[in-house]
């Protein structure tokens, strides 16, 4: 479980406390507003995603799950209000686990997305020149509008202007070397795409587009590797400063520049200085300045008095130039900012490991800064302590398998984390601010450790298969395969079946979670349950899997006409082209029983094609990647 978003974890608790008889429906209402505020702008911002996020087809299949979530939130949201009107209380608690639900995968899907981004295969080693990039991938392929390239074209344009600059001053600096020389052809072709890029966003003509990715993109790569080992010369011919591009300024002093090599050298301190600015606020803003002991004023001092020394050289002109006085605060800033960054990297380096300790150590930043109302990691406080509360759970479970020293040492761990929910639980019924440094400091001391000890124990769990439990159907008695939703003999749902240790795999993100079901699966289950509650028809469900079914055997179509040749083609894929085809034959069984059902309301047929979409659904999705592969071959 992930922690709720302030805004719908305070509903969260107000509403339980109304379910629970111990408050009126006055409080839940109170807290509803915020949330519709939250829900609703959370799906604006999905249809802002950055364009410079390329669209793959697994990034469009999460943009379509969240966008489902979204809905869900929305249904979840309307459904607590209509039962708050009606004081329906056991209609209330339904909605509160349905929001809780939907905004738990919302978030898992938020989360995947950044994971693609961040995983994304790189057309640029310049970050600036991949986002363009992407966009421009993103256009071809209609997912984004062109004037989103319009929009990053200046700031790129300068970019590569400006790498043109400092090949060709390294090229009058150093002239023993041919590394400026090997530069041309391939600035030759940066240049070229880039006015490719120009010719299109003027006439909108396609192939030009194509011709920028095509020129920019290999241009770029080949680019990197020479001005590294440009870098890496100048390095080792240094003579006159200690930082890079003061070293130019005071070698423009002996070798004359053109004026508008020298009006880049400047405009790049410029910009120096204003990325340097950027990390400055941002080192102001850190959840946890407070808490690593970050310390930006320093940092801003020398910036200031970096500008002014820029700003006087300039105005003075290059032979009168105060150069040292700028070398100096220069080189100190830069010295500043990281040792800035060693404290951050430093105080989130006993977390790594922990997913769910990294946002709770932001949390616990915010409240050092009183950024965080005291209520409002009272949540976040309850899950840490069922946590801890499963990792003993399964400390007691595991005997036998866990090596007594490390048994004794995790028993130590355990307890002296339990201090920390303590002195938390003090600070959110009003004690000091020493009770959360205090519970930090036992966190970075135990958390290494823990999380060391935990993959240790999961890693021996995983050795040990015992045999599934298989569900019990509590209408009928009938016992049904471990992988089961509904009874194979009354279509009844079954009760959740006990699951294997989760908690260690949480804290150190070490297990992969079971096969999710295709959000249109989920989507579906939840219209079938709304048919059933008569707050939807059966013709809804009908319209619903007759689109899926169309979908389906579009998809299958292709599969067979194109992907299957090219798997068969290559002995390692041939089990999975098998295996598609007959989880692609359940899932499309599934879809026609549930048909059944919304035509002839045969409800003996819904469930079973429901797990039968359910499990088929989530082995397609699983086979996704292979298949997506031996498309794009």
């Amino acid at each position: 479980m992930l922690l709720l978003p302030p805004p719908l974890a305070a509903l969260v608790e107000v509403a339980r406390a109304f379910v629970s008889g111990q408050a009126d429906p006055d409080g839940v209402r109170q807290a509803m507003p915020a949330a519709w505020w939250f829900v609703w702008n959370g799906a604006r911002l999905l249809d802002q995603l950055s364009p410079g996020v390329l669209r793959t087809a697994r990034v469009q299949e999460l943009l379509r799950s969240a966008r489902l979530e979204a809905e869900a939130q929305w249904r979840a949201l309307q459904a607590l209000e209509s039962a708050l009107a009606e004081s329906r209380k056991v209609g209330a608690q339904r909605a509160l686990e349905d929001l809780r639900l939907a905004t738990d995968r919302l978030q898992e899907a938020l989360r995947s997305l950044r994971s693609e981004e961040q995983e994304a295969d790189l057309f640029s080693p310049d970050p600036e020149l991949d986002h363009f990039l992407k966009i421009g991938r993103n256009v071809l392929d209609g997912h984004v509008a062109a004037q989103a390239l319009q929009a990053d074209f200046p700031g790129v344009a300068s970019r590569v202007t400006r790498k043109r600059a400092a090949v060709e001053r390294f090229a009058l600096f150093h002239t023993e070397s041919e590394l400026g020389a090997a530069a041309e052809p391939i600035l030759q072709n940066l240049e070229a795409g880039m006015g490719a890029a120009a010719e299109f966003l003027q006439g909108g003509r396609r192939e030009t587009l194509e011709d920028c990715l095509r020129l920019v993109a290999p241009a770029s790569i080949e680019l990197q590797p020479l001005l590294q080992e440009m870098e890496a010369w100048a390095n080792q011919h240094r003579c006159y400063a200690a930082h890079p591009l003061v070293e130019e300024l005071a070698r423009a002093r002996e070798v004359v520049l053109p004026e508008e090599l020298l009006e880049r050298l400047w405009e790049d301190l410029t910009v120096l200085l204003e990325d340097e600015a950027a990390r400055i606020q941002t080192l102001r803003l850190h959840p946890l300045r407070v808490l690593a002991g970050l310390d930006p004023e320093p940092a801003a001092v020398l910036h200031l008095a970096a500008q002014q020394a820029l700003s006087q050289s300039r105005s003075t002109g290059l032979t009168d130039a105060p150069l040292e006085a700028l070398d100096e605060a220069l080189t100190s800033l830069r010295k500043e900012l990281a040792q800035q960054a060693e404290l951050l990297g430093q105080a989130t380096a006993p977390v790594q490991g922990a997913p769910f300790l990294v946002e709770f150590q932001a949390l616990l930043g915010r409240a050092m800064q009183g950024q965080l109302p005291r209520e409002e990691l009272h949540s976040a406080v309850e899950h840490f302590q069922a946590l801890q509360q499963g990792l003993a759970d399964e400390l007691a479970q595991s005997a036998g398998l866990v090596d007594p020293e490390e048994e004794e040492a995790l028993q130590e761990l355990l307890t002296r984390q339990g201090e920390v929910g303590t002195l938390l639980e003090l600070w959110c019924q009003g004690a000091q601010e020493e009770n959360l440094v205090e519970a930090w400091a036992i966190l970075a001391e135990t958390t290494p450790r823990l999380v060391a000890l935990s993959e240790s124990l999961r890693r021996r769990l995983q050795n040990v298969n015992p045999a599934p439990t298989d569900p019990i159907c509590l209408r009928c008695g009938t016992a049904n395969s471990p992988s089961s939703r509904y009874c194979g003999a009354c279509s009844a749902v079954l009760p959740i079946s006990a699951q294997g240790p989760t908690e260690f795999s949480e804290i150190t993100g070490a297990d992969e979670p079971a096969p999710a079901a295709p959000a249109h699966v989920v989507r579906l289950e939840d219209l079938v349950r709304r048919v059933e509650e008569e707050q939807a028809r059966p013709a809804e469900v009908q319209e619903e899997v007759e689109d899926l079914l169309a979908r389906a055997e579009q998809v299958a179509a292709n599969f067979h006409g194109q992907v299957r040749p090219r798997l068969l083609a290559d002995p390692t894929l041939v089990e999975y082209a098998r295996f598609f085809e007959e989880q692609m034959e359940v899932y499309m069984g599934g879809l026609r029983a549930i048909l059944c059902f919304a035509r002839e309301g045969r409800s003996d047929l819904l469930y079973r094609g429901l797990e039968s979409c359910r499990s088929a659904g989530a082995e397609l999705m699983a086979l996704r990647s292979v298949v997506d592969q031996a498309d794009g071959h």
